[in-house]
């Protein structure tokens, strides 16, 4: 990532093609919710971006820390992020 931001070229095509994925998993979000009935604590769009970045920062930790319960804090932030579905 430090690399893409010092090319200012780059960095476009990077943000355009994340931008995108997002975007694309948001809408898959977004229909499952409808679906289930399930209202996230934040629009679909920024749940794809804290989630993302959740992910990658559990990883590095993981990684650092072997010790790193990644599934129970990914499961206390999803309990946050997408409360009981609505009746």
């Amino acid at each position: 990532m430090a690399a893409v931001t010092r090319n200012p070229g780059a960095a476009a095509v990077s943000v355009a093609a994340q931008r995108r994925h997002e975007e694309r998993i948001a809408a898959l979000l977004e229909g499952a919710c409808r679906r289930l009935h399930i209202r996230p604590a934040l629009p679909p769009e920024q749940v794809v971006v804290v989630l993302g970045a959740l992910g990658g920062s559990l990883g590095l930790r993981a990684a650092a820390d072997p010790a790193t319960d990644v599934a129970a804090l990914a499961a206390g932030v999803m309990t946050v992020m997408f409360p009981e579905p609505e009746d």
